[in-house]
């Protein structure tokens, strides 16, 4: 696999919509398949701030501070407050994993490629950020530290900003908005194989929509694989085909006759006006991926 490709794993029905509508569905974090997603980050964050409030760890943060933080990350773990979330589309270096056909291909399945720089730049016009998933534990605890100094000073700016209207909601909201859009960078170890990047989409603007899934009713956005920003898209009347980033590769996946799934897709892209793309077949025997 080229370190230069990031791979989305859909089944043939998801396939089918982000090529013909030209959007990836970007999931509530609340709501993956994994339940302890978020969760294990804001452990880590209750962790390490105990730890400053009972002086283990040397600092010269505010007690208040610190009680507005471990307020925030229990708030973020119980679900508590479902105003500030992170709307998440998963992706991974691995164009050919037994455990994502397992977990995202259903009966027939693709992966689908895309080149980094395209989606770094897709994702400035979209407000969105792509980030490479961290699973060391100690790695992961640098991180958190970093961000505590990071949040710490963006409430500062905040007091200073609003210093009549000030109120510990403001400090409360700040670090639950900046810890929705660092934290989902955090996973736990275990699942280290799937070399997971994420794109990370916090823009509020965005419709939120609904859809039946493994835990009932899953809200999450539509996010545009379309070149051109949004407000662009409207009013550019020499907006083409050229400014869709359809996929650069795709592996089919292991199902029952992978020449028609290849067939398929390939009439799919090609009247979607993709003619350049890659192709191969996954090499994993497709009894392997049912359980």
């Amino acid at each position: 696999m080229s370190n230069s490709l990031l791979f989305h794993y859909t089944t043939a029905d998801g396939a089918i919509g982000i090529i013909n509508n030209k959007f990836l569905w970007a999931t509530d974090i609340r709501f993956l398949n994994d339940s302890e997603e978020f969760i294990h980050g804001c452990k880590i964050l209750k962790e390490i701030t105990t730890l400053l409030q009972s002086g283990d760890i040397e600092h010269s943060f505010d007690k208040s501070f610190l009680d507005s933080l471990l307020k925030a990350a229990e708030s973020l773990v119980t679900g508590g407050d479902s105003s500030v979330t992170a709307y998440i589309i998963s992706l991974s270096e691995k164009d050919d994993s037994l455990s994502q056909w397992r977990a995202y291909s259903g009966n027939s399945g693709y992966a689908l490629g895309w080149d980094l720089d395209k989606l770094r730049k897709l994702a400035k016009l979209r407000g969105a950020r792509l980030v490479k998933c961290i699973y060391d534990e100690d790695e992961q605890r640098k991180f958190v530290r970093r961000l505590i100094r990071f949040i710490s000073q963006k409430v500062k700016n905040k007091k200073i900003e609003n210093a009549i209207f000030f109120e510990s909601c403001i400090a409360e909201y700040t670090i639950k908005y900046i810890l929705q859009r660092f934290m989902p960078r955090l996973k736990h170890a275990a699942f280290k194989d799937e070399e997971e990047w994420r794109i990370v989409v916090t823009n509020e603007s965005s419709p939120i929509k609904f859809r039946s899934g493994r835990f009932g009713i899953i809200p999450y956005i539509e996010y545009s694989i379309s070149g051109d920003s949004p407000e662009s898209e409207n009013n550019n009347i020499f907006t083409t085909q050229k400014n869709i980033y359809l996929p650069d590769n795709l592996t089919i996946g292991p199902c029952e006759n992978q020449l028609l799934a290849e067939i398929g897709v390939t009439q799919l892209l090609m009247m979607a006006g993709n003619f350049n793309f890659q192709k191969k077949l996954s090499k994993l025997p497709y009894r392997h991926t049912q359980r």
